[in-house]
């Protein structure tokens, strides 16, 4: 995307501000700070330019974070995100267009930055909350479904503390989860850039819903992705189009499978569940009847024990049979599903829900109902719990959602926060055939936030929070219980802090340099990091790419990068080069890290082994015999030179 029409690059340029006639020198750094924040992303690209103030400030500017949204035609969304967008995107979630290889596609996704990662999936399934003019105004309601033309969705968000990670998870190895564990399974999932960590803060999943018939077990997927990372909000759902994974510029399209994105840093979201459902039979509890059974320990979607429950007790001590009672709620209220209901006798926390069906019921018409780690320990010994039989129903759905939305909103409030805006996974039998209209999840978040951005798609399947039943709301956005569920609104909603004081703009004029420096040093450590995670999952494009550019922003003065640390971003690129095939790059790098440590012993390990794909031995066997290393890498490839040498001389 190129910078908006009216840059204002030439006259800042120029130090005056000419229409008013006025030196900018001479205005306050707040004042201009405050102006810079009304341009957008493309124009305080060309302000950094100016000088190192200017360029301090525009980063100042930018540096809150932002979430934008379009849909249209490539060409409008491209027209619409660079009048909307204040900082340099760097994650993104693309859903459409039927044919992502369409050239306008291409034109409008290259105009991102490089290490702006995106995921997203090839569906027309796709609503959204998109501004129509600036972002004063209230957002309106946008169906990508019912589009005669190519249209796409996409939202693009800028977080400068926070840290994206794109990935994929091919079909077999989705498939190998169930099959396999331990390291075995760890280690095929790392290959993958499956993250693993507490630092992990949020994931948002899309799962392909093709491979579900081929030995492909979603719920155990998602729960060994919860394992993974202990602390993330996992979001997400299943979509049966292909799926869409932009890194490095490059976009790919993966028939099945699943990608995701990962956010570790300074991420608030909060991932957040709404499931209403009325109750139908409640003051029951389990008695001292019920029984412990263990769960299957090798699966980690199955909870550690089941309840049985033989008979259920009323509040007058009348016992029922859980079968007879499921029957006959059933029969009166309709073909709606039923769900049953656990929570510790006398505590105020919401249901665990378990959706009934034939498998819930054992012979006698006994009731098993899964009993995790969290119930067992509010029960103890005695897992006399209360019960309740509850059903969906429209009205308490949407009560449920505005309670929840409510909740978040007052949240933010309370810690003087912002939400910016909010990307959504919703059923597919959230439509009018049950709320009688279409879009209830989408108008619902507008009428709790107006003027904020939304991206969804229907879904076959939601990730996120689990639904409770009766849940007081902080419930419903809590993390690390990750769970796939039907009939749900998951929505993963952004937020920032009210703006605070702008460190550039306290910053003496000596000050500036280092400043700058310091930012300079910052971003090319994040590349360098991005770059061993890219050599690690065997993407060599990428991880050139993003050590080069560690490499160009380590050279720069200003940052004062030591130079054993560019030499070793040399020594990194030169084997990533040499992987390539590339040896007379990996060759030029390796001699520059030489240059600047002779002593290095990677330098010179590098040099010798771009020198030995070159079919170049005796150059490395002069070069090795007169160093005075013995290291054991570099007496390795001085006998491998010695025996190219020899065997050339035969």
């Amino acid at each position: 995307m190129e910078s908006s029409r009216h840059s204002p690059a030439r006259k800042l340029s120029q130090g005056t501000c000419l229409s008013q006639g006025f030196a900018l020198a001479d205005t306050s750094r707040d004042v201009l700070l405050t102006s810079l924040g009304l341009l957008s992303a493309y124009d305080l690209a060309q302000v950094t330019k100016c000088s190192r103030l200017f360029m301090l400030l525009s980063l100042d500017a930018s540096r809150r974070p932002s979430l934008v949204a379009a849909m249209g035609s490539p060409e409008e969304v491209a027209r619409s995100l660079r009048q909307r967008l204040m900082a340099r995107p760097s994650l993104g979630f693309l859903f459409g267009p039927g044919d992502p290889k369409d050239a306008r596609v291409a034109k409008l996704l290259d105009g991102l930055p490089p290490e702006c990662q995106v995921v997203g999936a090839a569906t027309g399934l796709a609503q959204a909350l998109v501004a129509p003019g600036n972002n004063t105004e209230e957002t309106v309601m946008r169906d990508q479904e019912i589009s005669r033309e190519l249209e796409l969705s996409l939202m693009l968000g800028a977080f400068p503390a926070a840290v994206s990670h794109a990935f994929y998870v091919p079909p077999k190895i989705c498939q190998a989860t169930a099959q396999l564990e331990g390291p075995e399974l760890a280690e095929l999932l790392a290959e993958c850039g499956v993250p693993e960590g507490p630092e992990w803060g949020t994931i948002v999943i899309i799962l392909g819903g093709r491979y579900q018939l081929r030995n492909f077990d979603p719920e155990r997927f998602v729960a060994l992705l919860q394992q993974r990372c202990p602390k993330a909000g996992i979001i997400g759902g299943i979509v049966t189009d292909p799926l869409l994974l932009r890194r490095c510029g490059r976009l790919q399209e993966h028939r099945s499978g699943a990608v995701g994105l990962a956010l570790r840093g300074d991420v608030p979201l909060t991932a957040m569940v709404s499931r209403g459902c009325k109750a139908i039979f409640r003051g029951l509890h389990t008695g001292q009847e019920a029984e412990m059974e263990p769960g299957d320990e090798e699966d980690p979607t199955e909870p550690e024990n089941y309840l049985v429950v033989p008979t259920l007790v009323d509040s007058v001590g009348a016992r029922h049979e859980p079968l007879g009672l499921a029957i006959e709620a059933q029969q009166k209220h309709g073909g709606l599903p039923l769900y049953a209901g656990l929570r510790p006798r006398g505590q105020e926390q919401g249901f665990l829900l378990e959706q009934l069906g034939q498998a819930s019921f054992s012979a006698g018409g006994k009731m098993r109902l899964p009993f995790d780690a969290t119930l067992q320990a509010q029960c103890g010994a005695n897992p006399d719990c209360e019960v309740g039989l509850f059903q969906l129903n429209p009205d308490t759905c949407l009560e449920d959602l505005r309670r929840h939305l409510g909740h978040v909103r007052k949240n933010c409030e309370e810690r003087q926060e912002e939400i910016l805006g909010a990307v959504m996974f919703t059923c597919c039998g959230r439509r009018s055939q049950f709320f009688d209209e279409d879009f209830q999840d989408l108008s619902h978040f507008k009428a709790a936030f107006p003027r904020k951005p939304l991206l969804g798609i229907w879904a076959n399947g939601e990730i996120g929070p689990q639904a409770l039943a009766e849940a007081a709301p902080e419930e419903a956005t809590r993390t690390g219980r990750a769970a796939l569920q039907g009939f749900t609104a998951v929505f993963g909603i952004f937020r920032a802090p009210l703006p605070s004081v702008r460190r550039a703009a306290a910053l003496p004029d000596d000050a500036l340099p280092l400043e700058v420096g310091r930012w300079l040093s910052g971003r090319g450590e994040e590349a360098r990091k991005q770059g061993d995670i890219f050599l690690q999952e065997g993407d060599i494009t990428a991880a050139a790419w993003n050590y080069a550019r560690a490499k160009a922003l380590a050279d720069v003065p200003s940052a004062e990068v030591p130079k054993s640390d560019r030499c070793l971003l040399r020594c990194q690129l030169s084997a990533v080069e040499l992987k390539a095939g590339r040896f007379d790059k990996a060759l030029a790098l390796a001699e520059e890290a030489l240059s600047m440590e002779e002593t290095s012993e990677e330098a010179r390990c590098r040099r010798s082994e771009a020198l030995l794909s070159m079919g170049r031995a005796e150059e490395v066997v002069r070069d090795l015999t007169a160093s005075s290393s013995t290291a054991p890498r570099l007496a390795a490839l001085l006998e491998q030179a010695e025996q190219q040498v020899q065997a050339a001389r035969a």
